[in-house]
């Protein structure tokens, strides 16, 4: 097959969604197909492609405006609608692919201006049901007053446009059984198009060996004993991603618990001030360590560290998968997670890991504690959650679903046209 790949986000930009796009576009080509990738250029994007065994182009964006979001000041980079789709029917000329996949939610909007005017067929992949986000937010059109109105027209045209693009889409893809659920509600008459491609994960997270000398001196760097009990997150410190919770939970063990314990937090964003400023009130310093960022193929020493991965957050569906739990199954660690979103879909509670209640430091802590006292379980729980992770996150493994549902569209196509 000739394909484009069309996402906004892409590496080096920290991110799950970066990378999920990387691995689309890699997993693809590595079965043999002509893939292409029409990406947003960002601070070293230009030098990060150079290290690819695939054709990237580039569309601009404005440098101090962010692509993660399309709300707030990113709403600038709207100014560029007209010359996306110039430069996308440009490089449809060019290349002729015989399909499109419309990769991440913001490629999704940008393409819902030009979706009824490209000719080639596309499918579309959601990895978080924003639809349903943006629908209470737009519903300010109608709450009253001026300043409400204009509040709530960029939601409503975000809406619009991800509408366009999901109903004039061969097939809609969607990341788990949550977000998939979510497409429903908002578009039941797409239901017979909705199928789940989970996400998938760099292959060295499940071929690379444990490197001892590297965890011993983080061990040595975090203050890390052979007696201590790690628990780890990688995230970006947000409110809503339940690091605080965590801390919360900590704070209730019993004083010797918490001498077991070391909380090692990976990861910036706007509430990296907050989270240091709870775990100081909490008198919880030495338990809880902040890394700050680090590059994602470096985390694995991080994993091989740690007794368990944690990250329960309270973003209930719009947490619509967990690229990070399946990374530390990788590397045989169990996960404690939250039983809403796309958590489910990779953790199996009670045998790969468990799910708490969101935003409960109650269950989180009960959880905490379970495997605290269960040491020998968390070996199998561990050797269960690789399984898992092989059998259903590998490159390879999520490049074969994108690969039949693609070819699948252009049999179709090409049926018809005989039949013409």
């Amino acid at each position: 097959m000739k394909i484009l790949i069309y996402a906004h986000l892409f590496p080096p930009f920290k991110g799950g969604m970066q990378y999920q796009n990387l691995q689309i576009v890699q997993g693809l080509a590595s079965l043999g197909h002509d893939v292409e990738a029409l990406v947003c250029k960002d601070k070293g994007t230009g030098r990060f492609v150079k290290g690819l065994d695939f054709p990237v182009h580039f569309l601009q964006k404005l440098p101090f405006a962010p692509m993660t979001s399309l709300t707030g000041i990113q709403r600038l980079n709207w100014a560029f609608i007209p010359f996306y789709l110039i430069k996308i029917r440009q490089i449809l000329n060019k290349i002729s692919p015989e399909i499109v996949l419309v990769a991440d939610e913001t490629s999704n909007f940008f393409w819902g201006f030009g979706a009824r005017l490209f000719r080639v067929p596309y499918v579309t992949y959601c990895s978080v049901p924003l639809l349903a986000l943006y629908r209470r937010r737009a519903d300010s059109l109608f709450s009253g007053g001026f300043k409400h109105f204009l509040g709530g027209i960029p939601y409503a045209l975000i809406r619009k446009m991800f509408k366009v693009s999901y109903t004039n889409s061969e097939l809609v893809l969607a990341v788990s059984n949550s977000t998939k659920n979510e497409l429903m509600k908002e578009l039941p008459e797409l239901a017979d198009k909705i199928y789940i491609v989970p996400n998938s994960i760099d292959d060295h997270f499940f071929n690379s060996k444990c490197q001892d000398d590297a965890v011993a001196k983080l061990k040595n760097v975090l203050g890390v004993s052979e007696s201590h009990f790690v628990m780890l997150s990688v995230t970006r410190l947000t409110i809503d991603k339940g690091v605080d919770d965590v801390i919360q939970a900590l704070s209730g063990l019993s004083p010797s618990a918490l001498d077991e314990i070391r909380y090692v937090v990976i990861g910036e964003g706007p509430a990296e001030s907050y989270l240091k400023q709870l775990t100081e009130d909490l008198n919880l310093n030495r338990q809880v360590v902040f890394v700050g960022g680090v590059p994602h193929l470096e985390l694995m020493p991080y994993y091989d560290l740690c007794d368990f991965f944690i990250l329960p957050p309270r973003r209930g569906a719009y947490e619509s998968f967990g690229r990070v739990f399946v990374e530390a199954a990788a590397r045989s660690k169990p996960s404690i997670g939250a039983r809403e979103g796309g958590m489910p879909d990779v953790i199996d509670d009670g045998r790969t890991g468990f799910l708490a209640i969101p935003g409960d430091p109650g269950s989180i802590r009960e959880k905490i504690s379970y495997m605290m006292n269960h040491r020998d379980e968390l070996l199998h729980m561990g050797e269960r959650a690789r399984r898992k992770a092989e059998n259903y996150f590998t490159s390879r493994l999520v490049a074969m679903q994108f690969e039949k549902h693609l070819e699948g569209v252009i049999e179709r196509h090409r049926a018809a046209s005989w039949r013409k």
